[in-house]
């Protein structure tokens, strides 16, 4: 997340989790954020792609400049039909849909992306 700070890459929340807000809070990281989706003003769920398009909206980016990241296959067919650059977090068989699969953020880094 500092890297995408110091390289002025805009970032949003995209979880259908209403306390996300509540978590990031806590941990301290609400301040990575420059949108979050409140999942409440939504119609459908993942893996429908309507959440990662509302953030490209919030970010005032078009969806092809997007990168989604996600830990579930629904999330990921999700960021898909958005037509987003699909970054899945976890198991690389359940998740063989995604652009580019890493085992944990950790691994991720933004060099990789371009």
């Amino acid at each position: 997340m500092q890297e995408l700070r110091q390289a002025d890459i805009r970032t949003g929340l995209a979880s259908a989790s209403h306390n996300a807000p509540f978590i990031l809070d806590k941990l301290g990281l609400r301040h990575y954020f420059d949108v979050i989706v409140d999942p409440g003003t939504l119609q459908n769920g993942k893996p429908d792609p309507e959440i990662f398009l509302t953030a490209a909206k919030l970010l005032q980016l078009s969806p092809d400049n997007c990168v989604g990241i996600e830990d579930a296959a629904a999330g990921v067919e999700a960021i898909n039909r958005a037509d987003m650059y699909s970054i899945g977090v976890g198991d690389p068989i359940i998740l063989s849909h995604a652009d580019y699969v890493v085992k944990c953020l950790l691994e991720l880094r933004l060099q990789d992306l371009s």
